[in-house]
């Protein structure tokens, strides 16, 4: 028995602000993998995500995040703080460099427990590389049955968002 189950596959073929991607989190599972990959936006963009709750209201309170952002430039930013997203929490994206992260959801459909995320990955931002070590919180106790991918300016033109089940063997 494999320890993952892909549950959904959002392609973005064409240019939006924002993607949602509804009816992935279920009581099957507590922890969900999301595979951000090929991102392209038609500007440096940060790539954000909002949690949507099991009566489909996309969630603007309550989520407090901190991150590593380590550049190539050796100038590396530790960022605190809370606010209407988890800002950055899918990177950051310049343009046509298309981008990917591996990501963490915790507990998003259980009513007893705020919602945990953290991410990894490295993007191209400006001219420079950048990784990423993020963890954030909704803090909350809400039934999420999906997420919105956005970002802060310009459009996504196109990328993948692979969600996973991930199940303990």
């Amino acid at each position: 028995m494999s320890s993952q189950r892909l549950i959904k596959k959002t392609t973005i073929s064409s240019a939006v602000s924002s993607a949602n991607v509804e009816n992935v989190f279920s009581s099957d599972f507590l922890v969900y993998k999301v595979i951000t990959s090929d991102i392209v936006t038609s500007t440096s963009a940060s790539l954000s995500l909002r949690f949507i709750n099991s009566a489909g209201s996309i969630i603007s309170t309550g989520y407090q995040y901190g991150f590593l952002r380590m550049r190539t430039s050796g100038f590396n930013d530790v960022n605190e703080t809370s606010g209407t997203s988890l800002s950055e929490g899918f990177g950051q994206n310049n343009t046509a460099t298309g981008s990917g992260a591996i990501s963490y959801i915790y507990n998003p459909f259980l009513s007893t427990s705020p919602t945990f995320f953290s991410m990894q990955g490295s993007f191209m931002s400006g001219t420079e590389m950048r990784t990423y070590r993020y963890q954030g919180v909704q803090t909350a106790f809400t039934v999420n049955t999906g997420f919105q991918f956005f970002v802060d300016s310009g459009t996504v033109d196109e990328g993948n968002i692979e969600v996973f089940g991930v199940r303990e063997i």
